[in-house]
């Protein structure tokens, strides 16, 4: 509807075919034609023709309307260089105008401001495109229907600045409300850049012509409705129901509200935005207080333009709904192509993890046999899971393979030191952290890919196994400083880990008894698949006193020595270095011996 009143039909299907057109052919002069020595010709074929049509329908007298009369080409009304006296855009059609050179304009820039008037119950789906005549730079900025009062600043809700000098810049087609909507043409303010050095543009005595066209046709349902690049003029994205819209400029930005109230029990988010060619995509979602939950993907991330973008994991019901997705354009713009972001839940099979959990205070519980599932779905997902004890024990966390990507697993102490890093198997593979002690405060193990790999479709499973303390080592223990301890009398079995590769196990233990007296001791080691093991005896000042070398996978071997009362160190590592196993345990025991 324009103006208040309903198009023909014919000629409203023939303005929004030939604007789809005009919209493709500028967008591919855009994107693919250069400007040299002169301007690429725009073809306005389209926009002529709908001008023509309108032509022929008045003086024929078969339109009655008088509104349509001054959607012919029309030249801009001088001065419109403030909003108030901005010059009106004509409804499908164009205006020329000029920006005056600053030496022209008392050594002052020239701006041009324009109206268009959206009248009318309902919105309205515009496109505007902003032609060079020569090879000038221009911008088209887009302002607030609203404007401000005296005295505050007006900041526009876009700049258009895509192109290089002699391009066109479009807004895309955008749902405009009723009411009126102001644009201004100006200069680039880009520098010149000339034999490496930037140098800023001159004073301009001659003008800049240029031509505007303006395409309105009724507005589609599931497109985006502009402005909405607040949170408090979002648009509603329902479940299942996607949405459509233009990334039209860089910097560019949409705010969705998450319509969850249908949402099942227990369910998880998964948002989805399909790529734009040339821009570099954004989503990121937050509360009604603008705490962030999700931002994929980081700034400071390698994300190819083009490539879509998803978030998962974050559950349906929150503590401070409602959510908001905001769709941003981090580099680049696209006036042709359209986004499409759907919302959907997924009800989860068992315990998963909940996102955020990158913080220690959003760490995701974890219990002995009950796995969680999780997801990196991003390049730097980090999932954080807690582990409590109110006793001392040993845990094993084991974490299943992802394909393409590279799992590790961390141990983080006093709620901030890494103390341990697990990367051994490579991409695709699982990876385990074997025997670490834990309790009585939490335990916190943190879940992420090496090469920011990710993987938003194929989840991981996380498992705790849980066992006494003193019967397995305790990680990290691979200096004299951080041994083990291990009891001598009553003599106790306990388990290690060669893993990963390079790892060496220490171990103490003290012998009491007459200082003149001394015990015949047995220190017993069994070997492991794929590895050659060696043990070694330290005496207290950490001097080698006796090894065994090279026990192999089906070896039990025995390390005899008379002990004297005082503390001794046992060292436990692969010969080779570059072999580990994270699944088969050694045994080592020390025990009173008999003379053989």
């Amino acid at each position: 509807m324009i103006n208040g009143r309903q198009p023909p039909p014919a000629q409203l299907n023939q303005q929004f075919h030939l604007s789809a057109q005009c919209v493709l052919l500028t967008c591919i002069v855009t994107l693919s034609w250069g400007c040299k020595d002169k301007p690429k010709e725009v073809p306005n074929v389209q926009v002529e023709a709908v001008e023509a049509q309108i032509n022929d329908k008045i003086n024929n007298g078969n339109l009655e309307d008088e509104y349509y009369k001054h959607t012919l080409p029309t030249q801009e009304q001088e001065p419109n260089d403030v909003h108030q006296k901005a010059s009106l855009l004509p409804i499908n059609g164009g205006i020329n105008g000029d920006l005056m050179g600053s030496a022209a304009n008392k050594g002052k820039p020239d701006f041009d401001w324009y109206v268009l008037s959206i009248e009318g119950p309902t919105s309205q789906l515009v496109r505007i495109q902003l032609s060079p005549e020569d090879g000038t730079d221009f911008v088209l900025e887009w302002y607030p229907t609203l404007l401000v009062q005296p005295g505050e600043t007006l900041k526009p809700l876009a700049n258009i600045d895509t192109g290089k000098g002699g391009e066109v810049e479009v807004l895309a087609p955008t749902i405009l409300g009723t009411g009126k909507h102001y644009f201004r043409v100006r200069r680039s303010r880009r520098k010149i850049r000339r034999r490496g050095k930037a140098k800023h543009r001159g004073p301009e005595i001659n003008g800049r012509e240029y031509r505007l066209i303006t395409t309105v046709v009724e507005s589609e349902a599931g497109l985006e409705r502009e402005p909405n690049n607040q949170i408090k003029s979002s648009g509603v994205l329902p479940i299942n129901e996607p949405r459509q819209g233009y990334l039209g400029w860089f910097g560019d930005s949409d705010w969705f509200r998450l319509d969850l109230e249908d949402a099942p029990e227990n369910s998880l988010i998964r948002i989805e935005l399909s790529g734009i060619a040339h821009v570099k995509s954004r989503l990121w979602v937050v509360d009604k207080r603008n705490r962030s939950f999700l931002k994929v993907p980081e700034p400071t991330i390698a994300w190819p333009d083009g490539q879509g973008v998803q978030l998962i994991g974050i559950p349906t019901q929150v503590n401070n709904p409602p959510l908001y997705v905001e769709v941003k354009s981090m580099r680049g713009g696209n006036a042709l192509d359209r986004y499409t972001i759907s919302l959907k839940v997924e009800v989860p099979e068992g315990a998963h993890e909940i996102e955020p959990n990158w913080r220690l205070s959003h760490a995701t519980e974890l219990k002995p046999e009950l796995p969680v599932a999780g997801h990196i779905g991003h390049p730097t997902d980090w999932d954080v899971f807690r582990i409590d004890s109110q006793e001392n024990k040993t845990a094993t966390i084991t974490v299943t393979g992802v394909p393409d990507v590279d799992l590790q697993i961390e141990l983080i102490a006093d709620r901030r030191t890494v103390t341990t890093l697990v990367n051994e198997n490579g991409v695709g593979q699982k990876e385990s952290l074997a025997a670490f002690p834990i309790g009585p405060l939490p335990t916190y193990v943190r879940v992420s890919s090496k090469g920011h790999s990710f993987n938003t479709s194929e989840q991981y499973q996380i498992a705790v196994e849980l066992s006494i303390a003193g019967s397995r080592e305790f990680e990290p223990n691979n200096s004299y400083e951080t041994a083990t301890p291990m009891s001598v009398t009553p003599a106790k079995t306990i388990h290690g880990f060669i893993n990963p590769q390079k790892d060496v196990d220490f171990y103490s233990f003290t012998v009491t008894g007459k200082e003149e007296e001394a015990r015949l001791m047995a220190v017993e080691l069994s070997g492991v698949a794929g590895l050659r093991l060696a043990i070694r005896l330290y005496d207290s000042e950490k001097v080698l006193i006796t090894q065994k070398r090279n026990i192999g996978p089906d070896d039990r071997r025995r390390l005899m020595h008379e002990f004297s009362p005082g503390s001794y160190y046992l060292q436990i590592l692969d010969e080779s270095g570059q072999a580990a196993n994270n699944e088969t345990a050694y045994g080592l025991t020390i025990k009173n011996a008999s003379p053989y």
